[in-house]
């Protein structure tokens, strides 16, 4: 629940750990992606992989999170 501008720290704890499923390099790509708003190749440049493979890197992960959202967070 997002109280003010705050999400609670229950919340938070739920983001983490739909985090934690996701490889270093998923949750990464991820991060920059959705949380910085960086694109697809900038992202590529800046971790040294191609444009494509960031695409896989944020599709995957986006996968996982819906079916953790599914599974703990709905209802």
């Amino acid at each position: 629940m997002v109280v003010g501008n705050r999400i609670t720290e229950s919340d938070q704890n739920r983001i983490e750990e739909a985090l934690n499923l996701l490889s270093p390099l998923e949750r990464e790509a991820y991060l920059m992606s959705r949380g910085k708003g960086i694109s697809f190749s900038e992202i590529g440049l800046m971790l040294g992989i191609e444009e494509t493979t960031i695409a896989n890197k944020i599709e995957r992960p986006e996968r996982k999170l819906l079916g953790f959202k599914r599974d703990n967070l709905v209802g």
